[in-house]
């Protein structure tokens, strides 16, 4: 296999180099450190989904819990110069899923990012910034207190780059394989038709993962690509429904596993409240929402356990019935 290297004379004498330990100084000490982590490919602790990529990263520096890797997750990209408008779609929809146990996956840039990270954090979520440079540096500095907070809040920052790596460009699409390969899906939230964000989703659609994007302004040059994506397939996303409606297969073996560990399964009286609403006939989660007085987050979240348990079962128009 080495002959593949075309007689590179270079690359062989680097080989016959002796390892010097002062070389691998900054790697030596970083492991001293408290949540300081570099998981290789062979790692049980390495995330199993990124392993199913074409070119996952043969390791993972990682300031954090390396368990949070291991949790469901869904991307959220999008601008850097995104609209207010943009920036609270993105804290919103981030909530939301947060609310609902799922861990939110971004690249910690200002904009669709930054507001990302923070409305996961807003619901007492778990959030992974994967960054583009090494973990000495965070990028950018204005996000520093943010990436603190991720970490402190059980989250996790994670880099493929060595640790004195600097922020270069060319490292930023590789970045996104990272975010997506980490992810059940992709969900775009404003960007241009030449946006790192399309490279995302790209990404996403070639490791066989769901990509969202949220339609935007006809007139708004950062809605463009998002209406790229749905004209080439994209789920059209308006509410977290149509992003669960899409990876709730996905999801079910994590809640398997959270419930191997439990003897009983109780149902809570919120849960039965929407079960009695549904019946035995079938139900619009508006009808439920009226019926039973919760509100659309409660309801959403209500039915993705009752339908992940198996007690309800989703039917076409957006009905909900008993299994």
């Amino acid at each position: 296999m080495l002959r593949n290297f075309a007689g590179s004379t270079a690359f062989f004498e680097y080989l016959r180099q002796p390892v010097n330990p002062v070389d691998f100084s900054d790697e030596l000490s970083f492991f001293e450190g408290s949540g300081q982590h570099l998981l290789p490919y062979e790692s049980p602790q390495y995330p199993s989904l990124l392993k199913q990529v074409f070119d996952p990263p043969p390791l993972l520096y990682m300031l954090g819990q390396p368990q949070v890797l291991h949790e469901p997750q869904l991307a959220i990209v999008g601008s850097r110069n995104a609209s207010s408008r943009g920036c609270r779609r993105s804290h919103g929809f981030a909530g939301e899923l947060a609310n609902l146990g799922i861990t939110i996956t971004s690249g910690l840039a200002l904009g669709i990012d930054q507001a990302a990270h923070e409305g996961t954090l807003s619901r007492d979520g778990s959030t992974i910034a994967v960054l583009g440079n090494g973990l000495n540096t965070i990028y950018p500095r204005q996000n520093k207190g943010l990436a603190e907070a991720i970490i402190e809040r059980g989250g996790a920052i994670v880099s493929e780059q060595p640790l004195s790596a600097g922020p270069l460009a060319a490292n930023f699409p590789k970045r996104n394989r990272i975010i997506s390969g980490l992810s059940l899906g992709t969900l775009v939230i404003e960007a241009t038709v030449k946006s790192g964000s399309l490279i995302t989703a790209r990404m996403a659609a070639e490791q066989g993962r769901s990509v969202f994007a949220i339609p935007g302004d006809l007139d708004n040059p950062h809605s463009k690509g998002c209406h790229r994506l749905i004209r080439d397939g994209a789920q059209l996303t308006e509410t977290i429904d149509d992003i669960l409606a899409e990876i709730s297969p996905q999801l079910k073996p994590y809640l398997a596993a959270e419930n191997s560990t439990v003897s009983t399964v109780e149902t809570s009286p919120q849960e039965a409240k929407v079960l009695e609403s549904i019946g035995y006939a079938s139900s619009t989660i508006d009808e439920i929402i009226i019926d039973t007085q919760l509100t659309a987050a409660e309801v959403s979240s209500i039915l993705l356990s009752l339908e992940l348990s198996d007690q309800i079962t989703g039917q076409p128009g957006g009905r909900y019935s008993r299994s």
